[in-house]
């Protein structure tokens, strides 16, 4: 997905960027064998939840800055936990 709502001075600022719906298949592959079940699985930037829509732990938890961004996780992922948070504070 792309950040249409955004403009390119806000994606620079909130350091949005959305990874392409290929490069998560690959790596939900890479990762499969290595999850078990019981895992929870955290993606601390998950801008409109790509890597929370394939269920590869049972409990999935996504955090974002973007609340349009969080908004489209929550409905993509409706038993995902989704969180309005900056995963990059004081780093």
């Amino acid at each position: 997905m792309r950040q249409h709502h955004l403009r390119r001075r806000e994606r620079v600022n909130l350091g949005s960027y959305y990874t392409p719906e290929e490069c998560v298949k690959i790596a939900e592959s890479l990762l499969k064998p290595h999850i078990a079940r019981d895992t929870v699985l955290l993606d601390s930037a998950c801008g409109y939840g790509s890597f929370l829509g394939n269920p590869l732990a049972e409990t999935v938890i996504g955090a974002d800055i973007d609340p349009h961004a969080i908004a489209e996780a929550g409905r993509l992922r409706p038993n995902a936990t989704v969180l309005r948070r900056n995963a990059l504070v004081d780093v």
